[in-house]
């Protein structure tokens, strides 16, 4: 059979290319063969769609099915409208001989999934980044191979943007709140970790509702990607860990991630993850996804609880394991933010972000690919010579000494993450300097520390002893909070027992804290048992917590009240 010829329709450098085949395999039939589409993990399938259709309404056919055996199995691909009548008055077994020629001769290779991908082209391995329809080529490009894009990946690039104007959006914002540059180094990370064989750490942002955890999510998801991808996280284990396998290298975001019924499915995202799991081995040609697929993604999440406690909810116990494979970042002084940088509110400044996010959308991740991909060779070296001292740069940034046990493992991570940053910084990508991300990276180490830390301190297991003692030794001292009264005439109360996102917390009238504790361990009593991760605060009031009583008497009112809120976690033996 005479070699196919191939007529080459030549795109604007960084673009696939939409080559037009001629007389190759497949012309004899009412259907388009794109190309050969490769898949770690998964069977060789051919990509091809209808005569005049888009690439974006590709189906992939396995070759697995074109053997005799299993030419039945074909129908299934075609069950969707167009191709079930292009389809129909073809026997399966002409189908599947078309197919397999063309799989046979074909030197144009289909790709379904942006990031980095690697395929065979005559026996050289060929790489490739692809992100918002354009593709980089980080090998030479051997002669002849072409790449074309389908699915919901081949679309066309985003209009382009002033880099200028993004500076000045976004310049002060980045550099004053490093919780925000904090998430978004994250999610810039989470493209090439697995190619550079550093293993993932999720990130939970933590706090109370209505503070920024979501809109930041938000925020750098349209940054990075160019549209909203967060998720509410609903599933079984085996379907969470499903969507993340199926999401490749790329960040994923997740909303309320907490209560018992996330706890299970938390665990197993954690470690699958962390570990960059294959999962388990499954059988039939209907699950694509196989155990030879590894896990590429990184964890984006927002609770209203901490991991710890999320994980207790489902009556499990947080293993040392776990905590390495997870860092939670907590409020700042304006939730999610920690200066205003010149708005009258973090509503407002909040407001501010969620516009200029959607105003330059996919523009960071477009142009951090685009930069590493052009020197992709001097990125490579870079992160070999200067990792330590992106390690150095974030420990003295966070000023804990040094690091042991859970800490110390996830500092490589957080050092891959510092060298994105430093990358991102250097080239313009984001509009900070290295000392942003460095110190941005630091602040997140010392809070992980200090938590961790916190309640093994003498003076914090003590604090930590005493409060968990009193709530034992006098729980009729909490009277449930729809029941409060006249505070004048609580009768010895020493506050209310109220349910937050499910759990029973502790408010203590600040009276009542002081006397019982202060008095004994000095004014730093609250603060051991914020930086224990048993203390539920709100933003800007530091370790107070307001809540909204209401008061008996003539007119039965609702009055604002500050307490010292102390999270059921406290009472677990492991506290």
């Amino acid at each position: 059979m005479p070699k196919p010829q191939h007529r080459k329709v030549h795109a604007a450098k960084g673009y696939a290319p939409q080559p037009e085949l001629v007389s190759e395999p497949g012309a004899s039939l009412p259907l388009k063969l794109i190309g050969l589409l490769e898949r770690p993990g998964q069977p060789p399938a051919v990509a091809l769609t209808l005569p005049d259709a888009d690439p974006c309404k590709a189906i992939s056919v396995p070759l697995s099915l074109c053997v005799s055996s299993r030419h039945a199995a074909l129908d299934e691909f075609f069950m969707r409208p167009g191709f079930m009548s292009a389809r129909k008055g073809i026997s399966a077994k002409t189908l599947a001989a078309e197919l397999r020629s063309f799989a046979e001769t074909t030197t144009i290779h289909a790709l379904d999934t942006e990031g980095i991908q690697s395929f065979e082209h005559n026996g050289v391995t060929c790489k490739v980044w692809i992100k918002s329809g354009n593709v980089y080529w980080l090998t030479k490009k051997p002669d002849g191979a072409e790449v074309v894009l389908v699915g919901k990946i081949a679309r066309s690039a985003r209009k382009a943007v002033s880099a200028k104007k993004f500076r000045k959006a976004f310049g002060e914002v980045l550099q004053k709140c490093p919780r925000l540059l904090i998430v978004l180094l994250f999610a810039l990370a989470a493209m090439l970790l697995g190619e550079f064989d550093i293993a993932s750490v999720a990130l939970a942002l933590v706090g109370m509702s209505t503070s920024g955890k979501t809109l930041t999510q938000r925020a750098t998801s349209m940054l990075v990607y160019g549209e909203d991808r967060v998720e509410h996280f609903d599933g079984t284990p085996q379907g969470i860990i499903d969507a993340i396998r199926a999401a490749g290298a790329s960040a994923l975001f997740f909303e309320d991630v907490h209560g018992a019924n996330a706890g299970e499915a938390l665990v197993a995202a954690l470690m699958a993850v962390g570990n960059g799991a294959n999962g388990r081995k499954r059988s039939g040609y209907s699950r694509p996804l196989t155990a030879d697929t590894p896990i590429r993604g990184t964890l984006i999440m927002s609770a209203e609880a901490g991991l710890a406690d999320t994980i207790r909810a489902a009556g499990q116990v947080m293993l040392t394991g776990q905590f390495a494979r997870g860092i939670e970042l907590h409020l700042g002084q304006y939730g999610m933010f920690d200066v205003l940088c010149g708005h009258d509110s973090s509503a407002e400044l909040a407001e501010y972000v969620k516009d200029q996010s959607k105003e330059y959308a996919g523009f960071v991740g477009d142009a951090f690919v685009e930069t590493v991909a052009t020197n992709w060779e001097s990125v490579n070296k870079m992160w070999l010579s200067r990792r330590d001292e992106v390690r150095d740069g974030i420990l003295q940034a966070a000023d804990i000494g040094k690091p042991t046990g859970v800490t110390n493992r996830q500092l490589e991570t957080l050092t891959f993450i510092g060298f994105v940053g430093a990358i991102a910084a250097r080239y313009d990508v984001l509009p900070v300097k290295r000392g942003h991300v460095y110190e941005a990276l630091g602040l997140l180490l010392r809070e992980q520390e200090r938590r961790l830390q916190g309640s093994r301190t003498p003076a914090g297991q003590k604090v930590v002893e005493a409060v968990r003692h009193f709530i034992l030794t006098y729980p009729a001292r909490f009277l449930p909070i729809e029941r409060a009264g006249d505070p004048t005439q609580v009768n010895g109360l020493a506050g209310y027992l109220k349910l937050i996102n499910g759990r029973p917390t502790y408010l203590f009238f600040a009276e009542a804290f002081d006397a019982e504790f202060v008095s004994k361990f000095g004014r730093e009593a609250s603060t051991h048992l914020r930086d224990a991760g048993h203390l539920v605060c709100q933003g800007k009031r530091g370790n107070r917590y307001q809540a909204q009583v209401r008061l008996s008497g003539p007119e039965d009112r609702r009055t604002p009240m500050n307490f010292v809120a102390v999270s059921q976690s406290i009472l677990a033996a492991d506290a």
